[in-house]
Formats: structure tokens, C-alpha cells, sequence
């Protein structure tokens, strides 16, 4: 992430653990010092609130706050790493009790009760690093190790961008894709140049692509320019050019911080970067719970599996994800061992529209898998891939190799530029019922009205519709 986008998502963090941390203290005072102490949470509603208690708890919280900004604990490298973040969280559990304690001596001396105010920062600090650690989660899994970069244009200005790209002053570490030839402009031809501007589409559509740079002279390559924007608009990638290519700026650009260089980029999906990080957080806290609470039901799902038919437990696959990142994708099996090699053999009562695959009677499914897929229960090892950032709770699903290498218009490919989910529009609006190309519309609708709320929405629908096995294959 940018500059900008780190300080956003810092400040974000910032609040939501001073939040955390005002009630945890509060919460803890209150319990404390109730008499007699509550043992059950309707008691613990019960007891009366004190006004000094809520004064102490801001009064803490803004005080651990400012001593964690002492010891650098907002700054973008305490999120690298765990080694930097604890000792800068108990080095603040540390410091913190002796100041309020201090100043409770000075200003109200019957409540500086050191037992208390002990406890209550030993379980401040918990919290604390709890939220620290997971917050380190969500921006780790969220960023991308290495940065796949595509440079539309061979001159001057395509060597300096990729020198000014690979500096120290880049946040990201960028790998060539290589360059696309425009026209005469071709100082900077050699072996990175990988085809001309008519070649764009096809290489958006077949390889790793993160971001595609503009380093043309508007004045000259005008519409060459407006030929790139719309084709990366098109497939799904993220586009950037120099803030003044063009006298005005371009409809919905988003300025952004490259090391020393500033650059418009041409988002193809509406979220900002904190809110990735919120969705990206939402992700770990969900699957992991979701994984402890299932782990009894998908063991004995694993040992049904197991005892049912000849084969591994688990099914596992190369799907496309975030712009056309391969991963395992992890399924219960439900078919026989041989499946993938049979397929060729069932090409022809294929029942699906368009290049997806699908066969209502598939003589391949085992009797235990129809009931695995009716429940869609085949599907609960994708947790594991939402925890580790494969995939998301929601987002379009993800497509077999297969299917996607039969795609053959390029704007088809927009849907992999969002993070591939467990449920998503259409498999709440009657699943595998529905046609191919109302999959992909109700994709790209959902990528087009992206918001919290709308994954909340869809979320909430998929219970039921889970339940009622509608449309299930």
C-alpha cells in the first residue's frame, strides 16, 4: 500500500484499539470494584455505573495510547513483524500503570488502588496485542510479496519510471512484466519488450498482471493512451499515469504516493485500501472462529469421506484468484479418484451454459458427496483458504483452469479483481440454476456495489439459502 493508504489504515487501527481498549478498562473497573462482585453477566449488567470509573478508563486509554506512540507502536514498520510490535505493547503495559497510578495519587488518592490498576493493565495489554496481532494478519495477508508491473511505452520516460520503481523509496518491490511497445517510440526496445500495444488484451488476459503504467507523451499518444485505460478497465487491472499526463484529471482517479513520484491510478473495483483492510480482518476473525466451531463436524465429515470410498479426504485444486494468482483451492472430495481424467470423456453432457462445466446426474459424484454438495458442506475446508488469504468470505467464486483457458471475451477477466469468495451474489440468487451469463453479471453487480454492507447482506442470505439447497449440484 501507498503512503497515504498506510496512514489511513494506521489512524483506522488506532481508533478501533483505543475503542477497544477504553471498554476492556471500564468493563474491568466496573467488574472489579462492584460489591459484591458479579459472578454472571446478567449481575454484571445489573450493577450501577460510575462516572469516576469512565473518567479513569478515558483517562488511561488516551494515556496508553500516547505511551504506544512513544515507543513507535503506530508507525508502518511496527506492523511488520511481531518482534517489533510486542515489546513496543508490554513495553506500554509496563509504563502505563505507573503513570495512572501517579496521577491518581496526586488527583484521587482512595482510588489508586495499585492491585487493581495491575489487573486491569495485564488485561488491557492482552487485549491489546490481540488486536495488534490480528491487525498484522489482515495487512500481511493482504499485501501482495511482489508487485507484477506491465510498462505501456519503450522511452526515456519507461527507463526512468522503472529506475524510479525499483529505488528504495518504493514501498512495494516490483517485478517487470515487461514493456509494450508504442508506435516509433522505441529507445528502450530489448528483450523486455513482450509485444506491441494490439498485444494489450492478450496479455492481460494470460498472465500475472498487478498494475500497468502509462510513461507516453499525451501530446503524441493520445488515443494510444485512452486505448490503454479502457482495455485495462475492461479486463480488471489496475492502470496508473503521472498526475499531469493530461490537463484535467480523468473520471474517478485516485492520487496516490511512489516513493517520491506521484502517479493517478485507475482503480477497477471501488474499494479503498482501509476498507480492504477492514473486509481483510473481518476474514481471519469469521474463518477462524468458524473453523474452531466446525472442527468436530469436519472431522467427522474427513472420516466419512474416508471410509466411504477409495482416495484422500480432501480435494485438492488450482483455481484462479486475486488477478489470476493460482492457489489450492481445498474441497471435501466429493468424486471418485479418477474424476479429472474423466471429464474429457463427459465433455458432451455438459448441461452448463457457456465454458463452465456442470452435469446434474455426474456419474463421478460418490453417494456421500451429492449430500455433501446438496449442503454445500464439500465447501467448509475453504475456511482454511479464506485464513490464509486465498480467498474471502465473499466474492465471485473461484473458476477451474479449465474454464477460465475457454474464456474468450477479455471482460470476462474483470471478475478476478477482487479476491475470489465462499459465497457471492448468484449463489444466493439460486446458484447453480443460474446461467452462465447471469453468473458473471451478478459478479461483476456485486464488484460494481462492493460495500461492507453488501458482504454483511450477502452473508446473512447464504444461511438460508444453504439450508434450502437451492439450485446445489
Amino acid at each position: 500500500m501507498g503512503h497515504h493508504s498506510d496512514s489511513r489504515v494506521i489512524r483506522a487501527h488506532k481508533a478501533f484499539e483505543a475503542l477497544v481498549l477504553l471498554i476492556t478498562m471500564f468493563a474491568t473497573l466496573t467488574w472489579l470494584n462492584a460489591n459484591p462482585r458479579p459472578v454472571s453477566f446478567e449481575q454484571f449488567m445489573g450493577v450501577s455505573i460510575q462516572v469516576r470509573y469512565i473518567f479513569i478508563a478515558i483517562f488511561s486509554a488516551a494515556v496508553w495510547s500516547g505511551v504506544l506512540a512513544a515507543f513507535g507502536a503506530y508507525g508502518s514498520n511496527a506492523y511488520v513483524s511481531a518482534a517489533r510490535t510486542i515489546p513496543a505493547v508490554v513495553g506500554s503495559a509496563l509504563v502505563t500503570p505507573l503513570v495512572v497510578f501517579g496521577a491518581l495519587r496526586v488527583l484521587e488518592p482512595g482510588l489508586a488502588h495499585h492491585r487493581w490498576l495491575l489487573t486491569v493493565f495485564f488485561l488491557t495489554g492482552a487485549v491489546s496485542l490481540l488486536v495488534r496481532l490480528t491487525a498484522m494478519m489482515a495487512l500481511h495477508s493482504a499485501a501482495i510479496e511482489e508487485t507484477r508491473t506491465l510498462i505501456v511505452g519503450t522511452g526515456p520516460g519507461a527507463r526512468s519510471l522503472l529506475e524510479k520503481l525499483r529505488s528504495p523509496e518504493s514501498r512495494n518491490h516490483h517485478l517487470l512484466v515487461g514493456f509494450i511497445g508504442v508506435g516509433p517510440e522505441s529507445e528502450y526496445a530489448g528483450e523486455n519488450v513482450i509485444g506491441g500495444l494490439h498485444d494489450l488484451e492478450a496479455i492481460l488476459m494470460r498472465q500475472v498482471v498487478d498494475e500497468v503504467y502509462i510513461e507516453l507523451p499525451a501530446r503524441d499518444f493520445y488515443q494510444e493512451i485512452e486505448y490503454t485505460l479502457a482495455t485495462c478497465q475492461k479486463v480488471g487491472i489496475e492502470c496508473k499515469y503521472a498526475a499531469d499526463i493530461f490537463g484535467a484529471a480523468s473520471t474517478l482517479p485516485a492520487v496516490a504516493w511512489h516513493g517520491s513520484h506521484l502517479f493517478v491510478t485507475r482503480k477497477p473495483v471501488r474499494i479503498e485500501d482501509h476498507e480492504l483492510f477492514v473486509k481483510r480482518l473481518l476474514d481471519i476473525v469469521v474463518s477462524a472462529l468458524a473453523i474452531i466451531a466446525f472442527a468436530p463436524l469436519m472431522l467427522i465429515i474427513a472420516l466419512a469421506v474416508k471410509f466411504t470410498s477409495d482416495g484422500p479426504v480432501l480435494f485438492v485444486q488450482d483455481r484462479y484468484g486475486l488477478n489470476k494468482r493460482l492457489f489450492k483451492m481445498l474441497k471435501f472430495r466429493t468424486m471418485v479418484v479418477d474424476a479429472e481424467q474423466r471429464q474429457a470423456s463427459l465433455e458432451n453432457q455438459n448441461e452448463a451454459s457457456g465454458p463452465v462445466f456442470k452435469i446434474r446426474q455426474d456419474p463421478r459424484v460418490t453417494p456421500l458427496g451429492k449430500f455433501l454438495r446438496k449442503t454445500s458442506l464439500d465447501e467448509l475446508p475453504q475456511l482454511f483458504n479464506v485464513l490464509r488469504g486465498h480467498m474471502s468470505l465473499v466474492g465471485p467464486r473461484p473458476l477451474p483452469l479449465r474454464d477460465v483457458s475457454r474464456f474468450e471475451d477479455s471482460w470476462l477477466m474483470r471478475r478476478f479483481s477482487v479476491k475470489p469468495g465462499l459465497t457471492c451474489l448468484w449463489q444466493v440468487s439460486g446458484r447453480s440454476n443460474t446461467s452462465f451469463n447471469e453468473w458473471i453479471a451478478q459478479d461483476l453487480e456485486y464488484i460494481d456495489r462492493w460495500s461492507m454492507r453488501l458482504d454483511l447482506e450477502i452473508l446473512m442470505r447464504t444461511v438460508p439459502a444453504v439450508v434450502r439447497g437451492s439450485g446445489a449440484m
